[in-house]
């Protein structure tokens, strides 16, 4: 970070729902790592048709691996291939949430600096 704070970065598996049972099990060890993080940064491709549907997918893992007591950001991506982006950003302003474009780089400064701010809370320093 540009403070020079310095930490690991995680990604663990992305979007689940309707997977086979054998996959979802070995999913399970991956994502039982997030409990051991300080910070959750949930990613989601906004411009997808089912991004609701898929948020809420991530939300019901996340409670059923008692995990919602660690902070977390969500940071909607893709928001330039979105029809209407500032109306998105207007929402997103609304409930907290980031909204980054990955590709030409909009709203990575926000991002960095909220991650940092979840770090500085949850994160003593050394």
């Amino acid at each position: 970070m540009k403070n020079g704070t310095e930490f690991l970065l995680t990604d663990t598996v992305g979007f689940i729902q309707k997977l086979p049972t054998m996959l979802v099990a070995a999913f399970r060890a991956t994502l039982e790592e997030i409990s051991e993080s300080s910070v959750i940064v949930h990613l989601v491709d906004i411009s997808h048709p089912l991004a609701q549907q898929q948020i809420d997918a991530v939300e019901r893992v996340l409670k059923e691996l008692d995990v919602e007591s660690i902070p977390k950001l969500v940071v909607w991506n893709k928001i330039d291939n979105t029809d209407e982006p500032l109306s998105v950003k207007e929402e997103a302003q609304k409930q907290g949430i980031i909204c980054i474009s990955a590709m030409n780089g909009d709203g990575l400064e926000d991002l960095c600096n909220a991650v940092q701010a979840k770090l500085k809370v949850c994160v003593p320093p050394s």
